[in-house]
Order: C-alpha cells, then sequence, then structure tokens
C-alpha cells in the first residue's frame, strides 16, 4: 500500500511540474521586416508599422550574448513574402534572464541592422517589428576573436589574474 501511495505523490509531483520544465525551454518571438527608417522595435500586431507591406527574404538571425566568446546564433528565419518570420529559440531562459541579445537582419537592397535587443518577458501578442531603409547591405560583423580567455575571466571578476608576491 505505502509503494503505492509513493507511487501515485510521484505522478502527481511530476505531472505537475513536467510542463513547467517544458515551459522555459523554448521561446518564440514573432516579427515582421518592413521598409522605412532602419531599426527593431518590439510592439503589436496592429501597431502602424507592423501593418505596412513586407519586405521578403530577409535574413534574420538572433544572437545570444553577443560579446562574449560563447556567442551563439540562437534563432534564424527568412522573411516571408509579406514580411513575416518567427525566431524559435530552444535554450533556457531567453525572455526572463537577464541576457544580451542582439538582433541582425540582412536582405540585398537594404542597409544591414545589426542592434541589441531586449526580448520581451511575453511574446505572445508581440512583434519584432524591423523597418530597413533602402541602401547596400553588408554582411554581418562577427566579433573580433582576439579575446583572451582571461580577459572574459576578468570581465566577470576584476580580480582574477593579478600577479603573485
Amino acid at each position: 500500500m505505502k509503494l503505492r501511495s509513493v507511487a501515485m505523490n510521484s505522478f502527481a509531483v511530476l505531472s505537475l511540474a513536467g510542463p513547467l520544465l517544458l515551459a522555459g525551454c523554448g521561446y518564440r518571438l514573432d516579427g515582421k521586416v518592413v521598409d522605412g527608417f532602419s531599426g527593431v522595435s518590439i510592439g503589436r500586431a496592429d501597431d502602424p508599422d507592423a501593418r505596412k507591406s513586407g519586405i521578403g527574404g530577409a535574413t534574420v538571425e538572433l544572437v545570444r550574448e553577443p560579446d562574449t566568446m560563447n556567442r551563439t546564433v540562437a534563432a534564424r528565419a527568412t522573411s516571408d513574402d509579406a514580411g513575416r518570420f518567427t525566431l524559435e529559440v530552444n535554450g533556457f531562459g531567453a525572455g526572463w534572464m537577464e541576457e544580451q541579445w542582439q538582433i541582425r537582419v540582412r536582405r540585398s537592397g537594404f542597409e544591414t541592422i545589426e542592434t541589441d535587443l531586449q526580448l520581451p518577458r511575453e511574446p505572445k501578442g508581440r512583434v519584432a517589428i524591423v523597418t530597413m531603409a533602402r541602401g547596400k547591405s553588408r554582411p554581418f560583423r562577427e566579433p573580433e576573436n582576439s579575446r583572451r580567455l582571461i580577459d572574459e575571466a576578468r570581465s566577470y571578476d576584476a580580480g582574477i589574474g593579478g600577479t603573485l608576491r
């Protein structure tokens, strides 16, 4: 009888905790690329810029921790003919952990955009509105890779790497 009680309690805990654990592992942000002055903002689908006709074929990347050695492209998408795209981040903590994010957008015939972005904690009903100015596109800038490991460590703790006496 005791074994059955333990099994039932374990099942109850897992059935409640499972969805909570899975909820922290995925993040989805919808967006739209439109013609205008270069910039990125988080808005709603009924915002005036989000209702403009879209730009298709734009490459959109979301970079996690862009200024560190362990930066990574966390999501990548291409805008459809209406300019819509979806960034799906499968990493833990997106949107609610204190992190740096950068969005990069490029399309031939438009100026490339690379800018920091604060992800909304609750992306439902929110839209990343990317406005691109006509002009010459360029490849995405990649951060300098010459930063040494000791410099990276010092950015977290200034006392690391001091001289021994």
